[in-house]
């Protein structure tokens, strides 16, 4: 009588019915759940079996990667909600540095400088989420204040972080603010020493330069420039200047994963000279608990 052929993996057999994987012989129909009458598609004979098996081609083996087992186990994912009374005491620390940046980023009597500072500080360590609101203002405050504006222009390094700051919240942020900075004939690279030696400066105008508009020649200029002197100022600097500099050579801070990066910048930001303690403190705490809450998640999932 003839059967159903069927193309199935190659430890089945064929037969009157198809082996499970213990040997038992199930019928198709029992198979699907369904009483269907058996129908003749084709007629095959041992010898045309045979032949099958002895025209077959031979199974090679699939190459390994060598990837490395997986770290995630079960131990791992229920050691993930373990919390302890140093884990309470650091959320009661935590909380109280958000309260002292919070009071930090609204005394009136900051120097605008300073401010702009800070700002920046607060968005690499990532956690500028917390003060969205305040943060949104700081480019009005800055800009009520005419003579501190006039200040800020004369500084390359802090010209950038106000231009980034006005463009990253949406405000209308010209390229002329770098104008000052250019030659008679319009180019940054006749520069004197004075703008070569400010490295801080040149890295903070090609973190700026990535946000230019399209038809924004200035910008395009300006990055040219500084890729070019920072490439060449590496080995003439520290050694976490130059790390910085690598870093931003790589990919420019507009274009990498916020929360990666904040991790990074904790890490930049311990190794510098003058500090801001209070704000390194507050990115570790804050890193931490974000990191518990999507671990919260992922244990969530493994249930």
């Amino acid at each position: 009588m003839a059967n159903i052929l069927e193309f199935l993996p190659l430890r089945y057999t064929y037969s009157s019915g198809i082996l499970s994987k213990n040997g038992s012989k199930r019928a198709l129909h029992h198979l699907h759940g369904a009483r269907i009458p058996w129908r003749t598609r084709c007629s095959i004979t041992a010898s045309s079996i045979e032949a099958y098996h002895d025209s077959e081609p031979a199974i090679s083996t699939r190459r390994s990667a060598n990837y490395q087992p997986s770290s995630w186990s079960h131990v791992l994912a229920e050691s993930m909600d373990e919390k302890d009374n140093e884990w309470e005491i650091q959320m009661t620390i935590l909380k109280k540095l958000e309260e002292e940046v919070r009071y930090m980023l609204d005394d009136e009597n900051l120097e605008p400088q300073s401010l702009l500072e800070l700002v920046h500080d607060i968005d690499r360590l990532g956690i500028s989420y917390k003060y969205r609101g305040t943060i949104r203002d700081a480019p009005d405050r800055l800009k009520s204040l005419k003579e501190a504006t006039t200040e800020i222009t004369k500084d390359l390094h802090l010209s950038a972080l106000y231009f980034r700051l006005l463009r990253q919240h949406g405000y209308e942020a010209s390229p002329d603010i770098f104008e000052r900075f250019r030659d008679r004939s319009g180019n940054f690279g006749n520069l004197g020493r004075s703008l070569a030696k400010d490295v801080r400066g040149i890295l903070s105008l090609y973190e700026a330069s990535h946000l230019a508009y399209e038809g924004e020649d200035t910008l395009q200029e300006a990055k040219s420039f500084t890729s070019l002197h920072l490439k060449s100022s590496k080995e003439l600097v520290d050694s976490n200047m130059s790390e910085e500099i690598k870093h931003a050579l790589e990919l420019p801070y507009h274009h990498r994963m916020r929360r990666l990066e904040a991790r990074w910048n904790i890490e930049t930001c311990a190794k510098r000279n003058g500090k801001n303690q209070i704000l390194l403190e507050l990115a570790k705490l804050d890193f931490n608990k974000v990191q518990s809450v999507l671990q919260g998640d992922l244990q969530d999932v493994l249930r």
